[in-house]
């Protein structure tokens, strides 16, 4: 049992941690802040990173970018696990490092649940489904299954991200159809492979393929993957509207700090995330990437997190992708 001298040293140091956290806060940012991304450049997630580093650098001083691709988000994440908890690295990241890895691979370098607190959402992403109608003979997504299924084996799909190949399986197996995976680095390589026929079908961001779908008829938008109709590509009916529920996989894009970063800084930094996230020129540009703005608090972003993490153990259970 401690003693009574004990237990008001314990409170004072307590106390003490606390105003230090609170004194560095107000100090905070002293240095450029980075932002890690585990994505290529490019891709509609790193044009966001791009815009709100610059957004809010115009309050919090310098904000960089820092792409780190590789290893399934796995690199990115380990340098923020063990980055120091400062307010000066921070992890710019999806839904996959943080929620759907631990049931892909059998062992993380990193713990998603120990290792990081949440800054806040910013938006969430949305894939599409698009032929080249020079290789495949269908002109929406009934008849591209009725293809399939006569000619199992013969058609391919491309993804260049994790939630993308989920998506390919699952529609797979959905509808009873054989299609070959092939592996891309990013959305812009799996655009250029299924434009220039490398490959049949692919699975992308709506942002890449927007520009050939429609009038232009280079490709042709088969389904959205998400809830609704996306609001670039409003004549694109979901994969639910068409009776595939079970392609139910939204993205969420948001900010995370690693673990021990001291509240009021975690604090400074959602407020100002927030702030950048609901100015008029930030949320067009936003929705103009293919994305949906959804700013919230970090207590928000901490209850999707739990809610999704038993959602992608169901959705990577039912794909069978594995990454080891």
């Amino acid at each position: 049992m401690l003693s009574k001298r004990q237990w008001l040293a314990g409170v004072c140091a307590a106390l003490a941690g606390l105003f230090v956290s609170a004194a560095a806060a107000q100090q905070y940012p002293q240095r450029p802040i980075k932002m890690l991304l585990a994505l290529p450049p490019g891709a509609s997630v790193d044009a966001l990173a791009r815009l709100l580093a610059a957004k809010m650098g115009e309050r919090l001083g310098q904000a960089i970018v820092d792409n780190r691709p590789g290893g399934n988000m796995v690199i990115a994440s380990q340098e923020v696990a063990r980055a120091a908890g400062d307010g000066y690295t921070l992890y710019f990241t999806m839904d996959q490092p943080i929620v759907a890895n631990q049931y892909l691979m059998a062992k993380l370098p990193y713990d998603p649940a120990k290792d990081f607190v949440p800054v806040g959402l910013l938006a969430e992403a949305f894939m599409v489904l698009t032929a080249n109608p020079q290789k495949v003979p269908a002109k929406n997504l009934k008849e591209l299954i009725q293809y399939a299924k006569a000619n199992p084996g013969k058609l391919s799909f491309g993804a260049g991200v994790l939630p993308a190949q989920i998506a390919g399986e699952l529609l797979k197996l959905a509808t009873g159809t054989d299609i070959i995976y092939v592996p891309f680095k990013g959305g812009g390589p799996t655009q250029q492979a299924v434009l220039g026929g490398v490959v049949d079908l692919a699975i992308t961001d709506i942002t890449p393929v927007l520009p050939y779908i429609g009038s232009n008829g280079r490709l042709v938008a088969m389904g959205s993957i998400s809830p609704q109709r996306l609001p670039l590509a409003p004549n694109v009916p979901t994969m639910a509207e068409q009776g595939l529920p079970e392609l139910d996989i939204t993205n969420w894009i948001g900010i995370m700090a690693p673990a021990g970063t001291p509240a009021p800084i975690v604090r400074r930094l959602n407020e100002e995330m927030v702030r950048a996230m609901n100015t008029p020129e930030v949320r067009e540009k936003v929705i103009g990437f293919g994305l949906s703005p959804a700013p919230s608090s970090a207590e928000e972003m901490a209850a999707r997190i739990k809610a999704d993490t038993g959602k992608w153990e169901k959705i990577v259970k039912a794909s069978g992708v594995r990454l080891d």
